[in-house]
């Protein structure tokens, strides 16, 4: 048995044996559109990168804000033994921390000794992809129910946090 279907004077067939799409007109592309979706790729890559602005003091704060909040969620999804709220947490805690970086006016330090001695840039990456694995972790062990593993992962990511604000922070 063969079905027939007609798409803006494409047409396409189905077999009960096997599949077959005859489509070739949709890849017949002209030398003008072409042109048209190079200058129309060039034009959004301009326009994303003039619109990109450096990574401030302010984000930072706003990020470090939104991970409070995510560890927050965390653990109340702990108490309550509330998947669901463990998840999203874990997520935004790796979506917000993958967004943290030193800022411009650190990562451009002109004091060679100073960027050194500082070693901000080094130590944030380090410290930004252990806190990813371990919400990875979170998320893995609690979803299997082993909750004393998502908390270990839970009081690490502290830990790192804790870390990081005593090194950038002097506290």
């Amino acid at each position: 048995m063969l079905l027939f279907a007609y798409f803006e004077n494409i047409k396409v067939e189905w077999m009960t044996t096997k599949t077959y799409f005859f489509m070739s007109e949709i890849f017949k592309f002209t030398f003008k559109d072409r042109i048209m979706s190079k200058i129309v790729t060039l034009a959004l890559l301009a326009s994303t990168l003039l619109l990109a602005k450096p990574y401030t003091k302010a984000d930072r704060i706003h990020d470090m804000q939104t991970m409070a909040e995510a560890m927050g969620k965390i653990q109340t999804g702990f108490f309550y033994n509330n998947n669901d709220l463990v998840q999203q947490g874990a997520l935004t805690l790796s979506d917000a921390i993958r967004r943290v970086q030193p800022p411009l006016e650190e990562k451009e330090e002109k004091d060679p000794m100073t960027r050194y001695m500082n070693n901000k840039v080094q130590m944030s990456n380090k410290i930004t992809k252990k806190i990813d694995k371990k919400a990875a972790i979170i998320i893995e062990r609690f979803l299997e129910g082993d909750t004393i593993a998502a908390l270990q992962a839970f009081s690490k990511i502290t830990a790192q946090c804790m870390e990081c604000h005593t090194q950038l922070r002097n506290w």
